[in-house]
This record gives C-alpha cells, structure tokens and sequence, in this order.
C-alpha cells in the first residue's frame, strides 16, 4: 500500500497494549495491520458504523455456526430417540 501514490504514510505511536490488539485483530480479519487500522478508521467515518465487508464475513460467520448447530441438534435427537427405544 505504502508504494502507490494515492496513499501516504503517517507514523503514529501507540501503547504495545493496542498494537497487540491491532494485531490480533488483524489475523482474525486476515488482513496486514495497516489494512485493520485503515478498516477501523474507516468504519469510524462511516455514518451507521457498518462495514459491509465485515457484515458478509459475520453473517457468514453465523451461517456455519448455524448449520453446525442443526447438525448437533439432529445427532442429538438421534440419541434421545435410540434411548426412547431402550427404555421398557
């Protein structure tokens, strides 16, 4: 990013505090920490507070947590059914 001309460096010190939460959050968003901190002041402009970019990634995000719950829940009342069937 720092070699394209419609962009400038600006140097900013911060506590090691947040740096290692900048950090953190960018391996979670997979992205470098120039790109978090851009995203993060990015979304502090923007009006709603929504990034649609991690809006998709959530709702995504929920989609698999949502389907890994359906898959527990019909293992489950697999499991309530075989013990129905056990019981005199």
């Amino acid at each position: 990013m720092s070699n394209q001309e419609n962009h400038i460096i600006v140097r900013l010190r911060i506590s090691p505090e947040l740096r290692d939460q900048i950090a953190d959050s960018a391996k979670t968003h997979n992205r470098s920490m120039s790109a978090d901190m851009v995203a993060r002041l990015e979304k502090s402009f923007n009006s709603d507070g929504i990034n649609p970019n991690e809006l998709i990634s959530e709702v995504i995000g929920l989609n698999k947590l949502v389907d890994r719950l359906d898959e527990t829940i019909g293992i489950l009342n697999d499991q309530i059914k075989s013990l129905k069937n056990k019981t005199p």
